[in-house]
């Protein structure tokens, strides 16, 4: 599963959303492409029952680097990006995964990562840089989807 993250009404919070968007429309038919608008639990439960998945979703920073990091399930223990302020962050819904339904956890699990500007208005337009990343992040994501199929 290829799962997009983000905020439609935070600018460029959507880049989760989006580059996913463009995935589906030209990667492999047979592979499950979500978007959703939250964190934590929810993201987990969305995730249940894949044995691969793909999370996309943006960080918000205050560094002007604003790079496109790739992630692997070593990289977890540090993530507060996937959480909300009314949910529990990503490494916690991980572990509450791994007690509880263990039998229904993805086996791999990697998180495209954009960072962007700290969200301070609502917003439904996104910056000029950050759609020139979403070609760059769907092709991020096909090649990962090459990967996962050829594991």
């Amino acid at each position: 599963m290829i799962l997009g993250i983000g905020n439609e009404l935070a600018g460029d919070d959507i880049l989760g959303i989006e580059a996913v968007r463009e995935a589906s429309k030209i990667g492999p038919k047979g592979i499950t492409y979500k978007q959703i608008s939250t964190g934590g639990l929810q993201v987990l439960e969305t995730m249940l029952g894949y044995k691969k998945v793909l999370i996309v979703d943006s960080i918000e920073t205050d560094s002007s680097n604003r790079r496109i990091l790739e992630l692997n399930s070593n990289d977890f223990s540090d993530l507060t990006f996937l959480a909300s302020p009314h949910d529990i962050n990503f490494p916690t819904a991980l572990e509450i995964g791994r007690k509880s339904v263990p039998e229904l956890m993805p086996e791999i699990i990697k998180i495209i990562a954009i960072e962007i500007p700290i969200q301070i208005e609502i917003s439904d337009q996104i910056s000029e840089e950050a759609r020139k990343k979403i070609p760059i992040i769907r092709d991020m994501i096909l090649k990962q989807i090459n990967q996962f199929l050829n594991d």
